[in-house]
């Protein structure tokens, strides 16, 4: 990854991957899970259902991990860190009555901002909270592809209290060059789906 932008910062497991930790195997290791996996990850799922917290509320509580710890645990160890910090941040002494869901805003959403073949640039914020938007393309311009319909973006799914309005999410192709530099294969171009909220006009 080296073409991505200075200074763009990340968590810990940016969903795009992050540098320094050498190619990625083709076959991982198998790994027998503990039983008492299985029973946290029930209560995770038993959770969510009930409305106590969301799945990006559990994914930002895994990336709040310090990331010496992070690297170095399991995914089941993950896992049981972000339950037992959403259960101290969410579930109070007492409470009987989960926290108040996703509120969407009413009203007729505002039309796409871009269409197929616009020219766009993925803003180079660094995310405050909770990202679905990869750090190797902030910054980098691409094309639209297609509309994908809306949905309320993750960035906003773990903010509390708001309301929250579903965004239209675009296919966005970039060249491999406008990513990796000299190191980008002409003929693997990147498909992404991103919230029209981490997108501007291009305007080189």
């Amino acid at each position: 990854m080296a073409g991505a932008p200075a200074g763009s910062l990340s968590w810990i497991n940016d969903v795009g991957g992050m540098y320094g930790f050498g190619p990625v195997p083709v076959h991982a290791p198998s790994r027998a899970s503990e039983p008492w996996s299985a029973r946290m990850l029930a209560i995770n799922q038993i959770l969510i259902a009930r409305g106590w917290y969301n799945f990006d509320h559990y994914r930002h509580a895994i990336e709040r991990m310090d990331p010496a710890a992070y690297l170095a645990s399991s995914s089941d160890v993950r896992r049981l860190v972000a339950v037992e910090t959403l259960v101290r941040e969410r579930l109070p002494a007492g409470a009987g009555t989960p926290r108040p869901g996703t509120a969407v805003a009413a009203g007729a959403p505002e039309p796409p901002r871009f269409a197929p073949g616009s020219a766009v640039a993925v803003k180079p914020d660094a995310p405050a909270t909770h990202s679905r938007t990869p750090r190797y393309v902030r910054g980098r311009r691409g094309v639209v592809q297609a509309l994908r319909g809306r949905s309320v973006c993750p960035e906003q799914r773990v903010e509390e209290p708001v309301h929250r309005v579903a965004q239209q999410i675009y296919s966005v192709r970039f060249e491999a060059s406008e990513l990796w530099g000299v190191q980008g294969l002409s003929r693997c171009p990147v498909m992404l789906d991103l919230w029209e909220g981490a997108l501007q006009p291009d305007s080189s």
